[in-house]
């Protein structure tokens, strides 16, 4: 960390070479998370359509226990 640069106020700043590491450490750690992440989806809809999906199959099975106890 040599070669700081001192601000008018007294405190000291990164100088180019660190920024610029700085920079390319921050540039991998979001393309990691690019990779990790996924597009955006609509859960509530999915969450939904698994609603009737489920309420069909509980009607059906119904009917089939139904069908046995006859």
């Amino acid at each position: 960390m040599k070669d700081r640069i001192k601000l008018p106020d007294g405190r000291t700043a990164m100088n180019l070479f660190e920024l610029m590491d700085a920079i390319d450490s921050v540039n991998e750690r979001v393309k990691d998370v690019e990779k990790l992440s996924h597009e955006p989806q609509n859960y509530r809809e999915k969450c939904d359509e698994m609603e009737i999906r489920l309420k069909k199959v509980e009607r059906r099975l119904k009917k089939l226990t139904m069908r046995k106890k006859k």
